[in-house]
């Protein structure tokens, strides 16, 4: 018996991220899953994520936020009428709680983002009551960090007994570099998020990662010339004009690419890549995986789940970030995007951290054979990972099997 799955975007008119459409393209086991073939509400998704940067940046008005938005995120009464919901046999709610469905599932990267990724402290019993609801057939966290998350936010109200952590997931693929196709220059990329609000790109600048990759090639340019010379950089960011001739000037062969890409380019950029480097002060999961799933290994910070995604040492390395950064609060919700987190990015110049990057890329820079091992442990690593799409679409459909009964 085949069942259908509604893949239910968070309302009015914002699109799938990235890792449903994995859902949509790779077959769960007996499951067909189909989802809206575009948003509602033209025009409304960009311009409330630019509303909501502007809140992030002010106190007050995050305080004012906090107030009506997470009541707004939780009351299903205020969700407008789907009839694809009423064709299924079941609705997956995608990182939203978002429905009035009689039966469904919902996902979480973390709690924050069931309340519109503002603080759900002011509505902990509304969200707790509903994902009691007996509709509510499951809870599927992106992570075991989600999980404790949410445990620690919504404490014995918390549905533990049908709520499991299911990684996001993409499909393996051989990345285009291998040895023979080595030329001696170690091809590194960053990706990030381009938009068409300033506020949002600068946001992104920093709690992504860009920033810290332009004063890490800096440093290296000054320290290490020779190994500048064996690197070739891209970057797919928002970054300022000025530092890109600055970098270049010092030596660095930096393209950066301004526009957006369709995820198939991403992909192939990927593969096309030897190394990502991802200094970012959050967890972007799928950044990650997808890397991974091309041979490429990852360096990153190890803040919150990142250490779940990467393995280090095996599918690349965790840095330890500035000491003066606080990512979360004492329940383990995220701090990123919050008021003052930004301007906190935007001061810190860590030394020993930035360091800590520049020795891990030299090491493999200086060493082919150090990061032809690393491709290779890293496609390894992923292939038999969660993180496989054929490997957790057997869990997920098992899971939604029994969310039904």
């Amino acid at each position: 018996m085949v069942r259908s799955l509604y893949l239910k975007p968070r309302p009015p008119g914002f699109k799938l991220h990235s890792y449903y459409h994995e859902l949509v393209a790779n077959q769960i086991p007996r499951w067909a899953v189909f989802s809206p073939s575009q948003g509602h509400g033209r025009g409304f998704p960009s311009f409330a994520r630019q509303i909501h940067v502007a809140v992030h940046r002010s106190r007050t008005l995050w305080a004012i936020a906090n107030s009506i938005a997470p009541s707004i995120e939780t009351d299903p009464r205020l969700t407008p009428t789907d009839s694809n919901e009423e064709k299924t046999d079941l609705t997956y709610c995608a990182n939203h709680l978002r429905t009035r469905s009689t039966a469904w599932v919902v996902d979480c990267e973390h709690l924050p983002s069931l309340t519109g990724y503002f603080d759900p402290a002011s509505v902990v019993k509304r969200v707790a009551k509903r994902l009691n609801e007996p509709s509510c057939k499951g809870v599927f966290c992106w992570s075991r960090k989600s999980l404790e998350n949410c445990v620690l936010t919504l404490g014995n109200n918390f549905p533990k007994i049908k709520s499991h952590v299911v990684y996001p997931a993409t499909m393996p693929s051989i990345g285009h570099r291998n040895g023979s196709q080595f030329d001696g220059k170690v091809r590194m990329c960053h990706v990030s998020t381009i938009r068409n609000s300033y506020f949002e790109n600068m946001s992104n600048f920093l709690v992504k990662g860009t920033r810290d990759l332009f004063l890490i090639l800096k440093l290296m340019a000054r320290s290490s010339p020779h190994l500048i010379d064996k690197l070739v950089v891209t970057v797919r960011a928002w970054c300022p004009q000025a530092l890109v001739s600055e970098l270049r000037a010092k030596g660095v062969n930096l393209e950066v690419i301004h526009s957006e890409l369709n995820r198939g380019e991403v992909l192939s950029l990927l593969s096309d890549s030897d190394l990502a480097i991802v200094p970012c002060h959050s967890t972007p999961t799928m950044s990650f995986i997808e890397a991974m799933s091309r041979n490429v290994p990852v360096i990153t910070n190890d803040i919150w789940a990142n250490s779940e995604y990467v393995s280090d040492g095996e599918s690349g390395f965790l840095i330890r970030p500035p000491s003066d950064i606080h990512y979360s609060d004492n329940r383990l919700n995220p701090l990123w995007y919050r008021p003052g987190f930004m301007q906190q990015l935007g001061k810190a110049a860590d030394g020993d951290y930035l360091q800590h990057y520049a020795n891990v890329i030299a090491y493999l820079v200086e060493d082919e054979g150090q990061l032809a091992s690393l491709r290779k442990s890293t496609g390894e690593f992923f292939r038999t990972s969660e993180f496989n799409a054929q490997n957790r679409n057997q869990t997920l459909g098992t899971l939604l099997d029994k969310a039904l009964g």
